[in-house]
């Protein structure tokens, strides 16, 4: 069939590595949802309402099931319907990662990976989310059109986390002039001199889309892979949004022949720890959410 070969067309592993890689990204995406829900809540340790009693538990607890084979299906159909809940109370202010996950909880929940078939099936419909995400990034930056004179990088200055960054790229009368902006109706013009942000401004979206069409090719896969977690990290360092960070590299060690996820579980695990300490102030302060 058509579809099938179109599926097809991301295959590539070691077969013996299929199943420990599977299971090794079931591991490390619930690892990362439930200590997503508990930084939420530590963000606001002393007014916990019910929600908040009731959900961290639950989450707790499924997060745990999900790791057992006899009952990781059932407990991924309750991560869904948690995180769904999640989406409908925050909407419209929920990241766009949070719909990422239940995407891939409902994924992870639907098809027995324990099956040769359907864990083929889990393997290319990651693959191919990964791909979309790259693209649609990409495509709908050159539809806006506020990336082609750096507009919207600009405008990020209003956001706490990417100021270094700026600050670090933008001439200082330019990164004077945006910081003195309330980013409010009439403020602008949010341009600026520098060529050198101009073209990272554009990069942004041309590494995207070629990052995309880079790991459709199985000749380039293994390097467009170590390409996009590079790309990731240097995004992140700015925009901090961790979380969906590492989902996506995640997602994106899938494309790799060998299990290289299962290795990388407990530098997961000890990451992840780290950003539970910092919340707790355990750890030196750290924006990453």
């Amino acid at each position: 069939m058509a579809s099938d070969r179109a599926l097809a067309f991301l295959d590539g592993d070691d077969p013996g590595t299929q199943l420990s890689k599977v299971r090794a990204f079931e591991w490390i995406f619930v690892l990362i949802v439930c200590t997503e829900y508990w930084v939420r809540a530590t963000l606001k340790p002393n007014d916990l309402g019910l929600n908040d009693w009731v959900t961290l538990p639950l989450i707790s607890a499924l997060g745990v099931a999900a790791l057992l084979a006899r009952w990781g299906r059932l407990a991924f159909v309750g991560l869904a319907i948690v995180q769904a809940v999640r989406l409908w109370n925050d909407f419209p202010v929920a990241g766009n990662h949070s719909y990422l996950e239940l995407l891939l909880c409902i994924l992870c929940a639907s098809l027995n990976v324990s099956d040769q078939e359907e864990r083929k099936l889990f393997l290319r419909a990651v693959r191919w989310m990964s791909c979309v995400v790259f693209f649609y990034a990409g495509v709908q930056k050159v539809f806006h059109g506020y990336y082609f004179r750096g507009q919207l990088l600009l405008y990020s200055i209003g956001i706490e986390a990417f100021r270094p960054l700026l600050q670090l790229v933008l001439p200082h009368d330019d990164f004077v002039r945006l910081r003195q902006y309330r980013f409010q109706a009439g403020d602008g013009p949010f341009l600026v001199s520098s060529s050198l942000v101009v073209v990272l401004s554009n990069a942004t979206y041309i590494v995207e889309i070629g990052l995309a069409a880079l790991l459709l090719l199985r000749r380039t896969r293994q390097l467009a892979v170590i390409g996009a977690i590079v790309f990731l990290v240097c995004i992140e360092a700015a925009a901090r949004e961790f979380f969906f960070g590492l989902i996506y590299i995640n997602m994106l060690l899938l494309f790799l022949e060998r299990d290289v996820n299962r290795r990388l579980v407990g530098v997961f695990g000890a990451v992840l720890g780290c950003m539970l300490l910092v919340q707790l102030k355990v750890l030196p302060e750290l924006i990453f959410y």
